[in-house]
């Protein structure tokens, strides 16, 4: 374990064998609790973030900004690329903004088997916002829609008794922000806290084609009111 400065950072807690015949015990979550706190496992610090160069490569964590040039808000991207990472593994970890009183998110997610092996995955698109109570912002945007609340409840309890799916693939559109231009940054927050219900916890993204390795991404987004 490295010591490093507080500041704005993603925080590996743990992590535990998904395959039964080389992990561990089953633990409680208590019990994984327990484990975090005598194996902090790494600290990915953020650096400060820098106005968007889309002519540069950003190393593996990198803190971005950029200003709408039609509403003039500016919205923060953080981007964290974890390498080696072992197949068939469930990865615990935390998000912290680095504050003398800390505002921490965390959760968990599980790598593909190794090999040929069976899993599933989900896919859908045109998502949009949620509206009104199902909507963390009380907003209603110009496509807000409950089907897209619903639609993300779907990919944690799909409801056939066979689990959640291993990652999903969000075929755009997005989230139509293209059309509340005056707040279009507000619209994309909504988007992601919604979706974030399910990609907190796997792998959910457009399609593109797949490279060999072991590699993940873990993201977070905000905007400035």
């Amino acid at each position: 374990m490295i010591s490093i400065p507080n500041g704005p950072g993603l925080r590996w807690l743990s992590r535990r064998r998904a395959c039964a015949r080389r992990h561990r015990p089953e633990r409680t979550a208590d019990h994984d609790a327990a484990a975090a706190h005598h194996d902090p496992g790494w600290l990915i610090k953020l650096p400060d973030p820098r106005p968007l160069d889309v002519t540069r490569r950003y190393d593996e964590a990198a803190s971005i900004s950029f200003t709408d040039g039609l509403n003039g808000q500016t919205t923060y991207f953080s981007h964290v690329q974890l390498r080696h990472l072992e197949p068939g593994t469930r990865y615990f970890y935390q998000v912290s903004d680095g504050a003398a009183t800390p505002s921490t998110a965390g959760a968990s997610f599980a790598t593909a088997p190794w090999g040929r092996a069976k899993f599933r995955f989900s896919s859908f698109g045109d998502l949009a916002t949620p509206s009104w109570d199902l909507n963390t912002s009380g907003n209603i945007w110009h496509e807000s829609c409950d089907n897209s609340w619903y639609a993300v409840t779907a990919i944690e309890n799909p409801g056939d008794g066979q689990g959640a799916p291993l990652f999903h693939l969000l075929n755009g559109d997005l989230c139509y922000a293209n059309l509340d231009v005056n707040n279009a940054p507000g619209v994309w927050r909504d988007f992601g806290h919604n979706i974030g219900r399910s990609a907190a916890s796997r792998p959910a993204g457009s399609p593109r084609r797949a490279r060999r390795g072991t590699t993940g991404t873990a993201r977070t987004a905000s905007a400035t009111t």
